[in-house]
């Protein structure tokens, strides 16, 4: 038997995988090499039409990897909610085109994903640099030449459609808190036209649309790791050449922007009926708008929420007992600041939540007053630790610096520089928070700006005080804008 098995021939069928072409050989440190000057923050390396290139070689975490973002931006995406079902739809053929490459790179120790941006298309790919810049031309010519079935198609197009139309059945709070991000920002198209437009898009539209998005771009890239400054332009070379785009020019790219709720002292509320019919839950999300703010009083926001979020808590979810989610947050959204309220009860109507809400916020004054100068500093000593917090691994990093980025800011050192502040004259910190509240969230506030979704199963009769949007789209419409800000502005005068 021993020796039928030593001369028979292979079973059909039956072979070697292929080698994988990712799998590194050379593991060099660059940041060891003085192949680019040590930096702490990602330089501007190339500024063309169509790509700005950011680069920063790392010596912080001693490995051999890095890291490649890549935004693709066009006007095309996001132009009405047929192209955006289509992008989502692009995207899910894509990733699905992309599975062989994907696999071998993913044994190779590579991770790589394919996203949906408000703007464009979001590429991001990390691992081991030896192999990284031919993992990503492998991709760029699978994404440029890539073809499509018919039936991955009409499967993908079933899935998206589904999940779509899932949305809807959230929880009421989500729900509450989505019907907000509709009302204040602009554009933003419903998730149900969305969802309206995937179940009439056929392949021949998506291939179509897919040669319209790529034909014009401008491309925002951020290389981090162990690449030396030349392998970063043969990123920004490769993504030029293979995709073979036009410039987007600027007055075409994407812009959202941000509604401008007015002042008002009971503010605006947003009536709507929960679509879950499974769920008989009331929600409420109450958003206090604080507009673009400096770095210091980002700071006041942020020690005002620290200070607010247990003790809201405490008091209407442990002692009223209003509902299983209660919580409060600061938020920021386009440079726009933002302190929020949710609860979502079984028992309750949002009205009543509102007010309780509204009644918590009034004696929280004595609180803030109250509060022990130790109780205080521990607060700030708190957020400064959360500041001063390493990047725990390059992926980590990465991510933040890109942040930066994508949002326009390019304030990679802003960890440091609200640490500085942090470090100031405690009393002066005090009584910056205890401005904030009393200006723009006491009911007294000549700058306050309240708006207030409430979600419900049946729609609720509004009485005073609550001023009801009636219709949406023509609230927006007679509000102003925050302007499209790239930046948030500090006194750095004020800095120590």
């Amino acid at each position: 038997c021993l020796g039928k098995w030593m001369v028979s021939e292979n079973p059909a069928g039956l072979k070697l995988p292929q080698p994988n072409l990712f799998l590194p050989t050379d593991f060099q440190l660059l940041s060891e090499t003085g192949v680019a000057p040590n930096a702490s923050v990602p330089s501007l390396i190339l500024e063309e039409e169509g790509l700005s290139l950011h680069y920063l070689l790392d010596s912080e975490f001693p490995i051999p990897k890095a890291a490649v973002f890549a935004l693709l931006q066009s006007g095309e995406l996001y132009w009405s909610p047929r192209n955006v079902a289509m992008g989502i739809l692009l995207v899910e053929l894509l990733r699905d085109s992309l599975t062989e490459y994907v696999y071998d790179a993913e044994q190779a120790g590579f991770k790589f994903a394919l996203d949906s941006h408000a703007s464009g298309l979001q590429l991001t790919l990390s691992g081991f640099s030896d192999k990284l810049i031919d993992l990503l031309l492998a991709i760029l010519q699978k994404i440029r030449t890539a073809e499509f079935q018919v039936d991955r198609f009409l499967s993908l197009r079933d899935l998206v459609r589904r999940d779509s139309l899932n949305f809807f059945l959230e929880q009421p709070y989500q729900l509450a808190m989505y019907e907000y991000i509709l009302l204040v920002e602009v554009p933003r198209w419903h998730m149900r036209r969305i969802a309206d437009e995937v179940a009439d898009i056929e392949l021949n539209d998506v291939v179509r649309f897919s040669q319209r998005f790529f034909s014009r771009l401008h491309v925002e890239v951020l290389v981090h790791g162990n690449l030396s400054p030349e392998g970063a332009h043969l990123v920004g070379k490769s993504l030029r050449t293979v995709l073979q785009y036009q410039a987007l020019d600027r007055s075409e790219k994407f812009v959202r922007r941000i509604v401008q709720i007015p002042t008002h002292a009971q503010g605006f509320t947003l009536v709507r009926e929960n679509t879950n019919p499974d769920n008989s839950n009331s929600a409420i999300y109450l958003s206090f708008q604080l507009g673009v703010l400096t770095l210091e009083e980002t700071i006041s926001l942020e020690i005002l929420a620290k200070i607010l979020e247990k003790r809201f808590f405490q008091s209407l979810r442990t002692e009223q007992q209003l509902g299983y989610v209660v919580a409060s947050s600061a938020s920021h959204n386009m440079n726009v600041s933002s302190l929020a309220f949710v609860i979502q009860s079984a028992v309750h109507l949002p009205s009543y939540l509102d007010a309780r809400i509204e009644e918590y916020l009034m004696s929280f004054r004595n609180e803030l007053e109250e509060l022990a100068e130790e109780e205080f500093a521990g607060y700030v000593w708190a957020l400064k630790a959360v500041k001063l917090e390493k990047d725990k691994f390059l992926f980590q990093k990465t991510s933040r610096l890109w942040a930066e980025v994508v949002k326009q800011r390019f304030l990679f050192d802003k960890r440091d520089l609200e640490a500085r502040i942090l470090d100031g004259d405690l009393m002066e910190l005090r009584h910056a928070v205890v401005r904030m509240y009393e200006e723009r969230i006491s009911s007294q506030g000549s700058s306050r700006r309240k708006v207030a979704v409430h979600m419900s199963k049946s729609r609720e009769t509004l009485d005073h005080p609550f001023h009801e949007i009636g219709d949406a789209v023509d609230f927006q419409r007679r509000q102003s804008l925050y302007t499209a800000q790239y930046y948030t502005p500090y006194l750095s005068d004020r800095l120590p």
